[in-house]
């Protein structure tokens, strides 16, 4: 779902409003900001009419760069069991220094990423795991053929294959081929 951080919790069954509210209220909640639940309408919207494509089509990109990632000779979690089921991609990142100076190597290449502890980490808190997703390049009407692409280039650079400045011109490229959002209302 694109749109603003944060959540709702939406319900008909007045008991499970009541549990909630127990529980997020004042505790889990700080404010509430009209304008971020304004953009969230507008993007539940958007979802509301257009969201079973997008999902389809960011799940076909979750799985075309987990897939292409692991081609690249890159350590993709759960390549057992498909890679993926969702639109997050997770890599072993110890071999890159970890996985918040991995997502810095690939930042330095405008990739964008990010650390996450994976399951099996030596030390607790040790970010040895990388997140990516495919949400927002789906979004900007990207498909499995450019997943490819974002493969080879997060490749590059982390396996230091090319100069960062040679990758980040490259990615840069291929972004200002997409200039309109997609799944989004008029």
């Amino acid at each position: 779902l694109g749109g603003p951080s944060g959540g709702m919790l939406l319900t008909r069954e007045p008991e499970l409003a009541e549990r909630i509210e127990r529980i997020a209220y004042p505790g889990l909640t700080a404010n509430f900001d009209d304008g971020r639940i304004a953009a969230l309408a507008i993007s539940l919207a958007g979802f509301s009419r257009y969201g079973a494509d997008y999902v389809a089509a960011m799940l076909a990109n979750g799985q075309a760069l987990a897939t292409s990632l692991a081609v690249e000779g890159l350590p993709v979690v759960a390549a057992d069991r498909g890679f993926t089921a969702t639109h997050h991609i997770a890599l072993e990142a110890q071999r890159f220094g970890g996985g918040d100076h991995a997502a810095r190597t690939l930042a330095q290449s405008v990739i964008h990423s990010s650390g996450i502890g994976l399951p099996g980490a030596e030390v607790p808190g040790d970010y040895n795991g990388l997140r990516f997703g495919t949400q927002e390049v789906t979004r900007w009407g990207m498909g499995p053929d450019e997943m490819r692409v974002i493969a080879g280039l997060v490749a590059d650079a982390l396996l230091a294959r090319r100069p960062a400045q040679v990758i980040a011109a490259e990615a840069r490229a291929l972004k200002a081929e997409y200039q309109r959002l997609r799944f989004v209302l008029p």
